[in-house]
């Protein structure tokens, strides 16, 4: 079967999952009910073959594919072939349309729920597939054919073949994609009444859930900045760029969910809105990204039908969302509520509102350009200066947090009281000993010092109602944000040099040794202009690095490749601007605590990971109840 009959019998498929869904609900049968659902998996994996076909297409680089002469070329090697599958639009909305697909057929059939709320999961499933196998169908085949193939294709832009291409786009769009459960859940809430035992199963579901798509939107946006920070040269893995945000976006909001969850009586409007909010959210970065309304370095092309069918898909799933909510508060759901109004509520009550405004100043920032009608997106500085104050309070929330027990027994507060302000002075004086100036980097040092000893301490103690996968995320939050301090404290210097002499920058001695021509003329790129650069510290060598110019002559292209040291003291990168008669214009930066970002991303997914695998261990983790009164 052809990848274009694929995605029609994928989506007939979706189209029937919805309407024998819907039958089966009205009739509450069971037989329809286990139909649709095994519908909507053959939808699947109609949509898995028509990706298949692609990537086949792309392996035997078969030009009279429109999309594969345009993305892929026969120097290529055959992983960047298929990577090609999401350099483009349609392809890579393809690999969203399957993703989306996998992740709702193993919720239909996994999720757990009465038989009434598992077949609305199923329509809402499907209906959602369906809408994407139609858009890619109708305005992005990445199955047209050429009457002209051409002899050899375009292939990716030399920065998009490195090996970040090959995982960072499908874990990214995996997180994003699988805010869906916790969506489809939610609409199932506000079309069912379901009693207080299907309350709580629904809340656990959805939490876990939620802490699925926010492990996978960490990594994914981890890999995303360590590729920008590696590979562009620019000095910075984060621009606030407005489809980073919108990765972001989702993330702040689960957070904000999952901490709002453990710390109030949420009613049922309430619950409903926090498991519906991500995925909208996500489709909402998805109509910017994909449209090109977002002005933005990573943005595909403007494509006013894709976009016009996305805007119908969003308002669609806004309506479904306000009618879930509109059943919610009619069938009068019971209100989950966690333990009493004590000072641990509070405090996560207070996280869950530095989240909140954080997602809000982010979204009000990326959708400002549109709003005003400006060709030109928001500076980072707009960003930093809401989000890191915001930040630093969220810190000192995590460090205190397990003090705030809801008991009396201040004996117990005192240690982590002394720890957390502990952590803080050890983060001030390392600022300090490094050279900072109390500067804002310097204050968050220190509040990052303060979460990452007070969470210590709590586990250690072992006195905080928390499950550890919440401490180790929290410690990797903490990890993060002492790279994010360290890195902006960071020295960068630029000059020419010729062989033989130096220039100093963040204590180091940075010598060029020589300027080499490399060719073969078997590899991409066939030649690179190198900079060897020896690295030294207090006169002993530490390092040698080759940033270089790599040209591309197939395509008459330069791209400079940067040369990148890190150890947990600092990083240090150059960069290759220009060179010429045995002299080099190179730029290097040392950036402190760099290595520390990554680190912590991957503890933060480590954290998410356990906490997901087992949100509740025993006697470590709040119970919760229904409240019948309310």
């Amino acid at each position: 079967m052809g990848g274009a009959a694929a995605l029609w019998l994928a989506s007939i498929a979706s189209g029937l999952a919805v309407v024998v869904g819907a039958v089966g609900c009205a009739r509450r049968d069971r037989t329809l009910s286990l139909l649709a659902a095994g519908l909507l998996t053959g939808s699947t994996l109609a949509s898995t073959w028509a990706l298949v076909r692609l990537g086949q297409a792309f392996l035997d680089q078969d030009y009279s594919n429109a999309y594969v002469a345009r993305y892929s070329r026969r120097e290529s090697s055959d992983a960047y072939r298929l990577a090609g599958i999401w350099g483009g639009m349609n392809g890579s909305l393809l690999l969203w349309t399957v993703l989306t697909g996998w992740v709702a057929t193993v919720a239909a059939w996994v999720l757990p729920g009465a038989q009434r709320r598992r077949v609305l999961r199923v329509v809402v499933f499907g209906a959602v597939l369906c809408c994407y196998l139609v858009t890619n169908l109708a305005w992005a085949n990445p199955f047209d054919t050429l009457a002209l193939p051409p002899v050899r294709g375009s292939g990716l832009v030399p920065i998009l073949e490195h090996p970040a291409m090959l995982y960072h786009p499908p874990l990214l769009y995996l997180g994003l994609v699988a805010t869906i459960v916790a969506f489809a859940d939610s609409v199932a809430d506000g079309f069912t009444g379901a009693g207080p035992a299907e309350v709580r199963a629904a809340g656990r579901a959805r939490r876990r859930a939620h802490l699925v798509a926010w492990t996978l939107l960490v990594v994914g946006m981890a890999t995303g900045a360590n590729w920008a920070y590696a590979e562009l040269g620019w000095g910075g893995y984060w621009a606030w760029d407005p489809v980073e945000n919108t990765a972001m976006l989702p993330w702040l909001v689960i957070t904000l969910a999952l901490h709002l969850g453990r710390s109030t009586r949420l009613s049922p409007l309430t619950r409903v809105g926090l498991g519906m909010l991500p995925y909208l959210v996500a489709s909402a970065g998805t109509l910017l990204t994909r449209s090109g309304a977002a002005v933005s370095v990573h943005a595909f092309g403007q494509t006013p039908a894709i976009g016009r069918a996305l805007l119908v898909v969003t308002l669609a799933l806004l309506g479904v969302a306000v009618v879930g909510l509109v059943g919610a508060r009619a069938l009068a759901l019971p209100p989950v509520a966690a333990h009493g109004p004590g000072p641990r509520q509070l405090s996560l009550r207070l996280s869950a509102a530095l989240f909140g405004l954080a997602a809000v100043a982010v979204a009000a920032g990326t959708a400002w350009p549109l709003v005003a009608a400006q060709d030109q997106a928001i500076e980072g500085s707009f960003f930093s200066q809401i989000v890191g104050p915001l930040t630093a309070v969220g810190l000192l929330a995590v460090a205190v947090g397990p003090a705030l027990n809801d008991s009396d027994d201040t004996s117990a507060a005192f240690p982590q009281l002394v720890a957390a302000a502990a952590g803080f002075v050890l983060g001030l004086v390392a600022a300090l000993w490094a050279g900072w100036p109390l500067s804002p980097g310097g204050v968050l040092l220190g509040c990052a010092g303060a979460a990452a000893v007070g969470v210590l301490s709590a586990t250690v103690r072992g006195r905080s109602a928390t499950p550890i996968g919440v401490h180790i995320a929290h410690f990797g939050f903490a990890m993060v944000l002492v790279a994010v301090a360290g890195t902006t404290a960071g020295d960068t210097a630029e000059n020419t040099l010729g062989e033989g002499e130096s220039m100093s920058v963040g204590g180091y001695d940075v010598t060029l040794r020589d300027v080499e021509l490399r060719f073969d003329d078997t590899a991409q790129p066939a030649e690179r202009v190198v900079a060897v650069l020896d690295i030294s510290r207090n006169g002993e060598a530490v390092a040698t690095l080759q940033p270089s110019r790599d040209v591309y002559t197939d395509r008459v292209e330069v791209l400079a490749e940067t040369s990148l040291r890190s150890t947990p003291r600092d990083d240090v990168q150059a960069v290759l601007k220009r060179a010429g008669d045995g002299r080099a214009l190179v730029e290097v930066r040392v950036k402190p605590l760099g290595f520390w970002l990554w680190w912590g991303a991957a503890t933060m997914a480590l954290g998410g990971a356990l906490t997901a695998i087992r949100p509740k261990p025993r006697s470590l983790y709040p119970t919760f109840k229904v409240d019948l009164q309310g």
